[in-house]
């Protein structure tokens, strides 16, 4: 029986060719097309395993929810920062556990924005399930298909310790500026006070200055009549007239150290009395008067200075 599969050519053994399957041409295209929406299938798959996986990890809070604002994920910190689980929150819609009842009307406003046009890092106080109060950073972004908005990924960044300082350095300033106001006010008071003090020593020195020349003076001017020596008398009314200036106690400083008589002498000796005067005057000699200059000028650190003493005692 002749084999299908050989035939002899010139007596030489030859391999008959198989015809080509024109089925198998037929469905090659359809097994390739299969192929890669297996492929496309695998690809999707992974995608959305990708940017779960990248949710369920992120170390910022987040909120997958719906256009309508119904909340359909909320990643492990998001349970974690709010204490809240998804399984309480999957499914509800405003007002959301996390939100403040005293600032209802601004949650609603932002919530608005953020699934709108999406929004940047808006600042806006949360609320967690034991009720403490925090603050956050809320970005929204739409998610699109064909144009069209399908969902909004919403981030948090806690803020709360950054607000805090942000808010305690305003009090702080608030603090300053009213110390400063405080300051200011005393400083003003102050000047009154010392506006007074100097309309009172003003007022003080008229008044001694009156009475000397009303009823000191004429009894000077009778001890003249009487043969006293007139420079003693000057010497008198002149210190009279000078109850109100500075010298008294300038002189007296602590840092002279001069004595009760160096202090007479020194008085004596501004108002224009030479020793001789002087040393009749307070009943000394004139060598004494002389020490007591010297002394003096030592005290008054100007014992080699080129300085009339009289000069220099008129000005102290």
């Amino acid at each position: 029986m002749r084999d299908p599969c050989f035939y002899y050519r010139n007596g030489i053994k030859m391999t008959r060719q198989k015809k080509p399957n024109k089925r198998l041409n037929i469905f090659t295209p359809l097994e390739e097309a299969h192929r890669r929406i297996k492929a496309l299938e695998w690809s999707l798959r992974d995608s959305v395993d990708f940017g779960f996986n990248v949710l369920a990890n992120s170390a910022d809070p987040m909120v997958i929810m719906t256009p309508d604002k119904t909340v359909l994920y909320i990643n492990p910190a998001m349970e974690h920062f709010t204490g809240f689980t998804l399984k309480e929150v999957a499914g509800i819609k405003p007002p959301y556990p996390w939100w403040p009842k005293e600032t209802l009307k601004a949650s609603y406003g932002v919530i608005k924005r953020g699934t709108g046009r999406g929004i940047e890092r808006v600042e806006h106080m949360f609320q967690t399930k034991n009720g403490e109060k925090a603050w956050v950073e809320i970005t929204s972004r739409p998610v699109k298909r064909n144009g069209i908005a399908k969902y909004f990924v919403v981030s948090l960044v806690d803020v709360t310790r950054r607000k805090t300082s942000e808010e305690a350095l305003v009090d702080y300033r608030a603090q300053v500026d009213k110390q400063r106001q405080a300051i200011q006010d005393k400083d003003i008071a102050l000047r009154e006070v010392m506006a007074q003090i100097e309309e009172g020593k003003d007022r003080m020195q008229r008044e001694i200055l009156a009475n000397v020349d009303n009823l000191i003076v004429p009894l000077v001017k009778k001890l003249k009549l009487k043969g006293v020596s007139q420079k003693y008398l000057d010497l008198i009314e002149a210190n009279l007239r000078d109850l109100t200036s500075s010298f008294g106690s300038n002189i007296n400083n602590y840092k002279f150290n001069l004595t009760r008589r160096e202090i007479e002498i020194c008085d004596a000796i501004r108002n224009g009395l030479a020793s001789k005067e002087i040393a009749e005057f307070l009943n000394i000699s004139r060598q004494t008067v002389e020490k007591h200059r010297t002394n003096i000028r030592k005290k008054l650190s100007i014992l080699n200075a080129d300085v009339n003493l009289a000069t220099f005692l008129n000005r102290v």
